[in-house]
């Protein structure tokens, strides 16, 4: 394993770790029950369970592209764009350890769905 992916595969582990304990501290406050007084703590509940739901479904995305990255370092096929086959730059996979795809390809498919949304 080349030097750069022994660092990014420490890193996607420790993402790895801190998504995890995430998870498992929004698992144990959503058991816990809130004494709620008034519909002023009701709206204020509900906006917190809104957010920290939207905030766990972003953490899930994150935390399969992780798991998908280090299985990529371990097959031997990591930074290597799943799109055109290029390497993806050094820097953008440390920016971003969980790229799938080169910078140029990235930009197409923003593009592309871009327009889609527009339509």
């Amino acid at each position: 394993m080349k030097k750069n992916f022994q660092v990014l595969y420490q890193q996607l582990l420790e993402r790895q770790s801190e998504l995890r304990n995430a998870f498992l501290r929004h698992d144990e406050r959503s058991g816990e029950e809130e004494e709620l007084r008034d519909e002023g703590d009701f709206a204020i509940a509900s906006a917190e369970s809104f957010l920290d739901d939207t905030l766990m479904r972003h953490f899930r995305i994150e935390y399969d592209e992780i798991e998908y990255a280090i299985k990529k370092i371990e097959e031997r096929t990591y930074g290597i764009c799943e799109m055109c086959g290029d390497d993806i730059d050094i820097e953008r996979l440390f920016a971003k350890p969980h790229a799938r795809y080169c910078i140029v390809c990235h930009e197409h498919i923003e593009r592309e769905n871009g327009q889609r949304r527009r339509r």
